[in-house]
């Protein structure tokens, strides 16, 4: 178990914030926490949302469903972009660089662009296009999804070229 929990905090550095707690060493720190079961994986999502605890019996637990359930309280800052709003979003803040993902989703955002997103607001400014914008996909020669384009003012549009997203 131990090791599902380091691979899992060395996977999501700098997404979440991850701290463990000996309770052989801390017990202070436990027993204000009530902690009664052990090992014990505690959520705190941002105020007012109540922590909750994950179902660490048999073999419940996996670094894919704490992902889940800690991502749904991740702030999405990125903004879907249509035909309607793209020039808008392209031409507001000129000196700020716009993040384009082209995705095939039908809905939703992919949880690794939504804590971007969260996380470099001030600095970049995102923007989801689905692959129902044909135009759009057209206008940057997008013929593959997912693809990742950067925008700055005054240049040509940066395309993600990595093999993984």
């Amino acid at each position: 178990m131990k090791g599902l929990f380091e691979k899992f905090a060395a996977e999501n550095k700098g997404v979440f914030r991850i701290g463990s707690v000996s309770c052989l060493n801390e017990d202070v720190i436990c027993s204000k926490e009530k902690m009664t079961k052990f090992p014990t994986v505690r959520v705190y999502p941002p105020f007012p949302a109540p922590t909750f605890e994950l179902d660490l019996s048999g073999d419940n637990f996996d670094t894919k469903k704490l992902k889940q359930q800690a991502g749904k309280f991740y702030q999405d800052k990125s903004i879907e972009i249509t035909s309607n709003n793209h020039k808008t979003f392209v031409e507001e803040d000129p000196a700020v660089p716009k993040v384009l993902l082209f995705t095939n989703a039908k809905k939703g955002t992919p949880f690794v662009y939504k804590a971007l997103s969260y996380n470099f607001e001030k600095t970049l400014q995102f923007g989801l296009i689905r692959e129902a914008e044909d135009a759009l996909a057209s206008k940057y020669k997008i013929k593959k999804y997912p693809a990742l384009l950067v925008l700055k003012a005054d240049a040509k549009p940066i395309k993600f070229e990595g093999k993984e997203f």
